[in-house]
């Protein structure tokens, strides 16, 4: 026969209110490293990801043409793309600047580390530096 006062006992959780609050935050920064893992691991989730999107891109616009679908594949930007389409090849910009009075629009990509930049003019690519 079992102990009656053993039966009575909460579980290990609930007796321990520190155990949770650990146990929570472990699980937390789990979960936070293993995004934060995806989000920089760069080259290879980013890639894939982007592959997926100009993918889907090219099978729902049939009629791009064999060389902006190239472009798109290689992470390549061409003049007079709109922003989608170069979203597309570079990913998100790291940045972006609106200049109202002239209607350009600056990304740049790469932080410090030798910085690419797309100005877009009535949001059509108009020049790149790569």
């Amino acid at each position: 026969m079992q102990d009656p006062a053993a039966l009575a006992r909460p579980p290990l959780l609930r007796r321990v209110p520190a155990l949770r609050v650990i146990l929570f935050a472990l699980i937390a920064a789990m979960v936070w490293v293993g995004f934060d893992t995806l989000r920089n691991s760069g080259g290879d989730f980013r890639d894939m990801w982007l592959s997926y999107k100009v993918d889907r891109y090219v099978k729902t616009h049939p009629g791009l043409s064999e060389s902006d679908k190239a472009n798109l594949r290689a992470g390549r930007v061409v003049k007079g793309w709109d922003r989608e389409k170069c979203r597309l090849a570079w990913g998100e910009p790291d940045a972006v600047l609106n200049i109202k009075q002239i209607k350009n629009e600056i990304w740049t990509y790469g932080g410090n580390t030798a910085p690419a930049t797309l100005i877009f003019t009535n949001g059509i690519l108009t020049h790149w530096d790569p």
